[in-house]
């Protein structure tokens, strides 16, 4: 459910220029065109074979170039998440790419589905778009509401990437700019259309059309609710990240030094960055969803909750998801079998494993999922002595092993808990 572009330069224009040419160009503009070192810092390009994705602001998803089966160039981008402002500055760039990539858009008409759903590409009245982007947050909102009503367990989740982490935090949706509750929106959608234009303004990181203070706040703001761990950088790229985001908040307040900013968050990001304390924690509540528990991925569609702020990567050639915090630790790999479609859960013994110790289990069985875990004690010359949980969870299709380490036994209920939160969604299952 949103609101975006669809345009194409025809094949006749694209010529004998192969796809690698039209990657080059298209990528070059988006690099190397003058604009904020800021802003150039966020732009990011990735080529996903034979697509072109361009990231052009952090609480939108990739702008998308690709060549369909006639050889026409299509661009394809979604705007109704970082709002009007976007809206308008993408048109803007789409065109302005037209003579130095040798390009010429056509936008289409509805019969095709393609072209400016908003109509701005045509009559470039910002007023008018911004009251349609209102009338969208109003029927989404709605939505909104109605599953908020009906009890979800979970945050609504609202223009964030796929696959982003859903915070554990009943009956809030949440967007790029933080939590919203059912309340907000209610109110929302029944506000005049003064107030909801107010309201708006809230909500879009983008709503007007200059790159004015809110803008550079609310690009601060985008980037530490979304993509700031709150942990002591692990690495170069996480500390250019907290940078970017004490740029953008100097750059808003240079334009306008009334502008009321995060002065915790910003004292909390400095500290940060001056830090070697790997096992420090944020504080529970603030700016940042990777302060709270959140459902964390796995391999093969399985997800646990952990904190956000815990670090992570992929390892054994991404196959195996780790996480580690302070002397906490958790290893998980999953694999994908055929069983016939009526067939039982696979027995608890089977799920044990030869790799796990003997000693009591722990067993789990919920809506056609079953597991069974178990504890014992390590020790090495590096680690010294430490607990471990060897914990598997299985459906008829899906098996998930994780491996947890902790230092302090009394860190058995952590432990416990964390291989309980392991899930797969029934449509993965």
């Amino acid at each position: 459910m949103g609101l975006g572009l669809y345009v194409r330069t025809p094949a006749a224009y694209v010529g004998d220029r192969g796809w690698d040419q039209v990657v080059e160009a298209v990528s070059h503009y988006a690099r190397e065109r003058e604009q904020d070192p800021l802003l150039t810092a966020l732009v990011r390009v990735a080529e996903d074979g034979d697509h072109l994705r361009v990231r052009l602001h952090p609480a939108e998803e990739d702008v998308e170039f690709f060549l369909d089966q006639g050889g026409d160039l299509v661009c394809s981008a979604k705007t109704s998440t970082a709002g009007p402002g976007y809206h308008a500055f993408l048109v803007d760039w789409l065109v302005g790419m037209q003579a130095p990539c040798g390009l010429w858009w056509q936008i289409g008409d509805d019969e095709d589905d393609e072209g400016d759903e908003t109509g701005f590409w045509a009559h470039r009245d910002f007023q008018r778009l911004q009251d349609l982007m209102a009338d969208h947050l109003a029927r989404l909102g709605e939505v909104v509401c109605e599953r908020l009503r009906d009890g979800a367990l979970e945050c609504v989740m609202l223009g964030l990437p796929l696959g982003f982490p859903t915070v554990q935090r009943e009956g809030n949706a949440m967007s790029t700019l933080g939590f919203w509750s059912r309340g907000w929106f209610e109110t929302f959608t029944l506000a005049s259309e003064e107030a909801r234009r107010s309201e708006a303004a809230r909500f879009f990181p983008w709503w007007n059309r200059a790159m004015d203070a809110r803008f550079w706040l609310n690009l601060a703001l985008a980037l530490a609710w979304t993509e700031v761990p709150w942990h002591v950088p692990a690495d170069e790229a996480e500390q250019d990240l907290f940078r970017l985001v004490l740029g953008c908040i100097e750059k808003a307040q240079g334009l306008d030094p009334s502008i009321p900013v995060p002065g915790r968050e910003i004292a909390e990001l400095r500290e940060l960055l001056e830090s070697s304390d790997y096992g420090r924690a944020p504080g529970p509540e603030g700016i940042g969803f990777r302060r709270y528990p959140m459902r964390r991925a796995l391999t093969g569609g399985w997800t646990l909750k952990l904190p956000g702020y815990y670090y992570d990567a992929l390892e054994d050639h991404d196959t195996t998801q780790t996480y580690w915090w302070n002397g906490r630790s958790v290893r998980g790999s999953s694999l994908s079998f055929q069983r016939a479609a009526d067939s039982p859960p696979p027995n608890l013994s089977e799920l044990l494993g030869k790799d796990a110790s003997s000693g009591p289990a722990l067993t789990f069985s919920e809506g056609g999922q079953v597991g069974r875990a178990t504890f014992e004690r390590r020790s090495n010359d590096e680690d010294g002595e430490y607990c471990v949980l060897h914990g598997r969870m299985a459906t008829t299709t899906q098996l998930c092993h994780v491996t947890i380490c902790y230092d302090d036994e009394a860190d058995a209920p952590w432990a416990e808990d964390c291989w309980r939160s392991i899930r797969i969604p029934p449509d993965t299952a």
